[in-house]
């Protein structure tokens, strides 16, 4: 069991039980004991969760698998906004020219966590599709479903190649350790949250944001919510606009409501991918395939619709006035 951790917020220090008053000169950064014990408690979970995964490949493992790599990703974008001794692993684009060069997960966890979202992506079109297709219909999308089936036996044969005789990720784990800053700066916190509030906004500055900038801005909220004082993994940014990191807009509620209305819209988008005519004209009968384009045209009316719903809300809270 590890030692309380002490979080910074505004004038307020979290000392896993609640949050106190503090002088401001006394806490000038984060120990690096504390960060270590901090990704020893992430890859346990990650572990745990890694093990379970590779049992069945079922729907809630890999959720399970995912959000404990992400909480770890988000922890490493932290810890990077202070600096690092170099990336873990191989590094990865987007790191040119601004800023410290961020903490990346080594390359097997990596591209397990890739895999496993491809896997992911497979099995909720097929509920989405059953779910869609009109019943009594004349032609169901057997030809279809069987090709989406076909596709995740490959994801999950590919996953097993990818970690064969692998048991944990302890290896992975003392990867990332040693690439650990010495000394997160004073005021991290404060300065990841802006970085990341000022990348949300810019992306919402256009009329049309693209997928691509809805999906970021889905990342960087999960990152601020993933990233509050390490008690747990819970969401826990304090409702109080006083208590809350400078300049930060949102509450834990509203970041989940915002990160619920992204993740429906990117599952659309993927849904939508998915019945692109490479798939689409790989199913045999002209019926099924031409009910699976009707049901993309649907998909995209309802993608759009989301997305102005969406982009509303999102700068109605986070653009001024």
């Amino acid at each position: 069991m590890f030692a309380p951790l002490l979080f910074y917020k505004r004038g307020f220090i979290f000392t896993g039980r609640s949050f106190r008053s503090i002088d401001h000169t006394n806490l000038n950064c984060m120990k690096r004991k504390e960060t270590v014990n901090i990704i020893r408690k992430r890859f346990k979970k990650i572990n745990a969760a890694f093990r379970a995964l590779m049992l069945h490949f079922d729907a809630e493992d890999i959720h399970d698998f995912r959000v404990e790599v992400k909480k770890l990703k988000a922890f490493l974008r932290f810890a990077g906004t202070a600096g690092s001794t170099g990336t873990v692993g191989t590094a990865s684009p987007g790191t040119s020219g601004k800023g410290p060069a961020g903490l990346k997960l080594p390359k097997k966890l990596r591209e397990l966590y890739r895999i496993s979202g491809t896997l992911r992506n497979l099995q909720l079109q097929q509920q989405n599709i059953r779910n869609a297709w009109p019943a009594g219909g004349a032609e169901s999308p057997d030809h279809y479903l069987y090709l989406l089936i076909t596709e995740s036996v490959c994801q999950v044969t590919q996953a097993k190649r990818l970690v064969k005789g692998k048991r944990s990720f302890k290896k992975e784990e003392r990867q990332i350790i040693g690439q650990l800053p010495l000394r997160p700066g004073k005021k991290i916190a404060e300065r990841f949250v802006r970085a990341h509030t000022s990348n949300i906004r810019d992306l919402l500055a256009v009329s049309s944001p693209t997928d691509d900038s809805f999906h970021t801005i889905r990342k960087k909220l999960k990152d601020l919510q993933y990233t509050g004082p390490y008690t747990g993994g819970h969401v826990t940014l304090p409702e109080s606009p006083e208590r809350r990191p400078a300049g930060f807009p949102l509450t834990d509620k509203e970041i989940v409501s915002f990160t619920g209305l992204l993740g429906d819209l990117q599952d659309l988008c993927i849904g939508i991918e998915l019945l692109q005519p490479a798939y689409t004209n790989r199913v045999s009968p002209e019926k099924e395939r031409m009910g699976l384009v009707d049901l993309r045209r649907q998909w995209q009316k309802e993608k759009e619709r989301k997305e102005q719903e969406v982009y509303i809300k999102l700068t109605k809270k986070l653009l001024p006035a």
